[in-house]
Parts: structure tokens; sequence; C-alpha cells
């Protein structure tokens, strides 16, 4: 039986608390936020906050060396042009062990953490769930 204690939301970093940005966000809004919260990415969500895509550092860096275009003319572009929009999720009342499982597989430091509606409520960051899960002092 799952343990309470051991549910994602307990390892989660709360909405509000991490870089998440609407969908009309620009890339320049992107760099900063994510460089003001030093964390690698930043979630993609709608007026109801609703998760509508994500896009990471490694992303930004892809973005930066493959478009042609003037760089003032990219910073502006829309967040949303860029960003995944199916990201990998894990439910609120998962086990903490499975997020973990699936940050591992896919190779990801950040997982979203939503309910069934995909109402983003946190987000897992590998280094913040290691120091909550209290394994090493």
């Amino acid at each position: 039986m799952l343990s309470k204690s051991n549910r994602c939301e307990n390892f989660m970093i709360k909405f509000g608390k991490f870089p998440n940005l609407p969908f009309d966000a620009n890339i320049n809004d992107a760099i900063q936020i994510m460089n003001n919260h030093k964390l690698g990415s930043v979630c993609i969500v709608d007026k109801n906050q609703k998760l509508k895509g994500i896009i990471t550092d490694g992303d930004l860096r892809r973005i930066l060396f493959n478009q042609q275009k003037p760089f003032p003319a990219l910073m502006n572009d829309d967040i949303f042009l860029y960003c995944s929009k199916k990201p990998q999720t894990i439910d609120f009342k998962s086990n903490i062990l499975k997020g973990l499982r699936i940050m591992n597989k896919k190779r990801i430091w950040d997982l979203p953490v939503v309910n069934k509606n995909k109402k983003l409520l946190g987000i897992l960051h590998l280094h913040f769930v290691i120091k909550n899960l209290k394994i090493f002092k």
C-alpha cells in the first residue's frame, strides 16, 4: 500500500516556487525566469494553470545553435513555438520512486507534477527530491 508520505506531492517544489510562464511568453522571458530560479526548465501553462509544455536549458541551447535568425528576433519568438508540447508528467499521488524511475529512464532532472486534469501542481527536481529523501546528511 502507498504511504501518503511517499507520494510525489511531498517531494515536489510547489507551483509558484519554480519557473513557469504563460504560453505567449517569449524566449527572453524563459531565459530570465530560468536564471532567476536557478532551475534548468520552465513549465508553460495556460490561464487555468494547465500544463501546456516545458522547455529546458538544453532545448534553449539547441535553439540558439540551430536557428539562423538574428539573435534579437529569436529572443522575441514565442516560447510555445519551441517547447515540448507533450512533456512527461506524473500524478501528484504517485509514489516518489515511480517519479525517480521516470526521471532516470528519460534522463531528465525536472518532472512536472499534475492532477488528473493536467493542472500543474508542482515539479520534481532531482536534487530537491534527493535532499528531501534524507538519505544523505
